[in-house]
């Protein structure tokens, strides 16, 4: 029988797509994408034993108070395409207490749109000392580290209120809140252990 001159049609090009989602189930970084309406529609291992997230949970639950709005701005951003990514210094709500961490989200895009974003979180894993013994900076909120700052430069409950735009009330649990986290009892211990640590 004569060989055929047919030649074979090449083969399509594989779907890459779940052998990605696969290879992301495997990384440890916590990893898991919100829909347009800011509900989670999927989370890697590690993302899900970070935040013990139901799918359908809005990513707000899982911000501190202090960031979310923060939070909010930046998931918008991303969505209309204000920014191809964004990077955000914040607090996560995990299922083992409060996490400093930093959030990098992106769009999702389907012809021209974005219809979600895939957001990874990485934590400092380093202690914030000097090199010289300062003992590790305790877990704040970014609100708590502004607020050790603007103590350092020396401001009153009224002026931090006011630098930050809260109330004078919502400034003083602040600093009292911070206060319980470094474990001292005035605004001057604080400053002092923050810069015998080398946390400012």
């Amino acid at each position: 029988m004569p060989e055929s001159n047919h030649h074979a049609l090449p083969e399509p090009e594989p779907d890459i797509s779940h052998p990605v989602v696969a290879a992301l189930e495997l990384l440890p970084l916590p990893m898991w994408i919100v829909d347009r309406s800011g509900r989670m529609r999927w989370l890697n291992r590690a993302g899900d034993a970070l935040l013990a997230a139901e799918i359908g949970a809005h990513f707000s639950r899982f911000v501190d108070p202090d960031g979310v709005n923060d939070a909010r701005e930046l998931f918008a951003r991303t969505l209309v395409g204000t920014a191809d990514a964004t990077v955000q210094q914040t607090v996560l709500l995990t299922a083992h207490g409060p996490r400093a961490a930093e959030v990098t989200s992106a769009p999702l895009r389907e012809a021209d749109r974005a219809v979600g974003v895939l957001s990874v979180a990485r934590f400092d894993t380093r202690p914030r000392g000097t090199a010289n013994g300062g003992r590790a900076l305790p877990a704040l909120t970014p609100r708590q580290h502004e607020v050790l700052t603007l103590l350092a430069q020396g401001l009153t409950t009224p002026q931090i209120a006011a630098d930050l735009g809260i109330a004078e009330e919502t400034a003083r649990n602040h600093v009292r809140m911070l206060l319980g986290q470094l474990g001292v009892h005035t605004r001057l211990a604080a400053v002092v252990v923050a810069f015998r640590n080398g946390w400012l």
